[in-house]
């Protein structure tokens, strides 16, 4: 299964700018998924976050991630959709910038799943190179 941008919208609680999975490429509901990024020069955090050596915040890392997480729990679930928020972060551990440029592709698998909460194994990737990795935690807290 894939998603485009407008099956992520409609999928996720969240609105612009604050969307930050533009595609999913492949998604295993509730097991796994690999969603793109795609780091602009645009993007509101560079006129702040180091105008002259602009870098996509590791804290933005970490929410993309969480959000690719919950479109593995949403894709293919029927309405009314679960509302999942982030519960904890583990070991996430930043290896190497991410600029403008670049194109994020978050992993993640599904390592538990019970009925309303997961936890997920999840690395960032640009090209070849890992840029952050860590794991997740989230659960149901309400329906959209």
């Amino acid at each position: 299964m894939t998603l485009d941008f407008d099956q992520i919208c409609a999928l996720l609680p969240h609105a612009y700018p604050f969307v930050l999975i533009d595609r999913a490429v492949e998604v295993v509901p509730g097991q796994s998924i690999t969603a793109l990024k795609n780091v602009t020069g645009t993007e509101p955090f560079v006129q702040g976050h180091f105008p002259r050596r602009a870098l996509m915040p590791g804290v933005l890392m970490i929410e993309a991630a969480a959000q690719a997480c919950c479109l593995m729990m949403l894709a293919g679930h029927p309405s009314p959709k679960p509302l999942y928020a982030l519960g904890r972060v583990e070991r996430f551990r930043f290896r190497s910038p991410v600029r403008p440029g670049d194109q994020l592709v978050v992993t993640a698998k599904a390592d538990k799943v019970v009925s309303t909460a997961a936890i997920a194994e999840v690395v960032c990737r640009v090209g070849e190179v890992e840029v952050a990795s860590g794991r997740l935690s989230f659960g149901q807290v309400g329906s959209a």
